[in-house]
């Protein structure tokens, strides 16, 4: 039996819950699946119950697009609930087109304190309403008619699911410009340094270029304790490092940051975790540029090489592993000795970024890491 959704224990659909994405993420589907759960009988709202309630014949359902079977798999699993059978629900396909009106049934009221207003589409669907798609509908909408609020409406895409929105609203309009976008790609031929660009679903990065880089990979070396916040186990039996270097060639380095931070050409410089090289991204548009510095893979180099210093400053100052001492963290030689090769292997990409074909670069602290990988040339 499924419960009402006047009942502050409701199970919300997950694509529908109280967490609202931004329309800035949105899309249109051309298709959509309703997955609906068995017809139960709910009355609409009266917040005095002392008018006679209308009853309607309804079944539960979770929207979803067509062609996403990750979000129709999260619809299946919400319908079975916990019995899991397959004979409580079924799934019908129907196009995306504008729903004239939607009847207004309750309120439902969710965790954290979210609500949704809880709406009838065809007189039998019994889907969400987002309280700001509500409040715009009657603010620049035709209104109330009879319970029904006027719309037309349309299913769009936000965050991860789908929610209705007034067709020719303002976030309709912005839906469809998503829409045109997921339809565009910028060519990797046409990719300009220090231009900044949108995904299609709205960040924005700055494209710095191809580089190659150095990779070591020291898993197989040694295992580094996930957390200093624990008092680290002195390690038994021997230990020899086993480094492998990777040449990666041609790879695009892209900054990421919040759009409205782009002021400033310098923005590049505001950490090195922004920094991120991919095999290939895709962006939708061109939306400006800044000038990028000969000398900024040198510039990143130098930043990484700070990072590195403290980082072994850091390791430096650790606790001397002693039996008996109470003071934590703390490490034996052995261990700290891991620790501070692990940093400078974790330093070792960004140290060797440079343009295509381009040499190595000579970094002289990391020439311990470089002999064990085996590297002759340079560092």
């Amino acid at each position: 039996m499924i419960q009402s959704y006047t009942s502050r224990h409701t199970q919300a659909s997950p694509a529908q819950s109280e967490e609202r994405p931004t329309m800035k993420k949105s899309s249109i589907p051309e298709t959509l699946k309703y997955v609906r759960k068995k017809a139960v009988e709910i009355g609409q709202y009266d917040s005095q119950r002392v008018g006679p309630s209308r009853k309607r014949m309804v079944r539960e359902t979770f929207v979803v697009d067509a062609n996403n079977p990750k979000t129709l798999a999260t619809a299946e699993h919400w319908a079975k609930g916990y019995q899991q059978g397959t004979d409580n629900y079924d799934i019908v396909e129907v196009p995306n087109t504008p729903i004239e009106a939607i009847e207004i049934m309750s309120i439902a009221h969710r965790h954290r304190g979210g609500r949704a207003w809880k709406v009838l589409i065809a007189g039998a669907y019994y889907v969400d309403l987002r309280e700001d798609v509500l409040l715009e509908a009657l603010i620049n909408g035709p209104g109330v008619e009879d319970s029904h609020l006027k719309g037309p409406f349309i299913w769009a895409s936000s965050g991860s699911g789908l929610k209705l929105t007034r067709y020719k609203s303002s976030d309709h309009k912005v839906a469809e410009q998503r829409q045109i976008r997921h339809n565009t790609k910028v060519k990797k031929s046409e990719l300009e340094i220090g231009g900044i660009y949108e995904t299609p679903a709205g960040s924005r990065s700055i494209f710095l270029g191809y580089v190659d880089y150095d990779e070591v990979d020291d898993k197989g070396a040694y295992q580094i304790p996930g957390s200093r916040s624990y008092p680290y186990t002195p390690p038994s039996g021997a230990w020899l490092p086993n480094l492998k270097l990777t040449t990666i060639k041609k790879i695009q380095l892209w900054y990421d940051t919040y759009w409205e931070r782009l002021g400033s050409d310098k923005q590049y410089k505001a950490g090195l975790y922004w920094l991120h090289h991919l095999k290939n991204r895709q962006m939708a548009v061109k939306v400006g540029e800044i000038k990028v510095p000969d000398d900024l893979l040198g510039t990143i180099r130098k930043h990484q090489l700070d990072h590195l210093t403290s980082e072994l400053a850091g390791i430096a100052a650790l606790p001397k592993f002693t039996p008996g001492c109470n003071s934590y963290p703390t490490v034996s030689d052995t261990e700290r000795e891991k620790q501070r090769l692990h940093a400078l292997v974790e330093s070792w990409q960004r140290s060797t970024y440079r343009r295509p074909g381009q040499p190595r670069p000579d970094v002289p602290e990391l020439k311990e890491i470089a002999e064990m990988s085996g590297v002759k040339e340079n560092l």
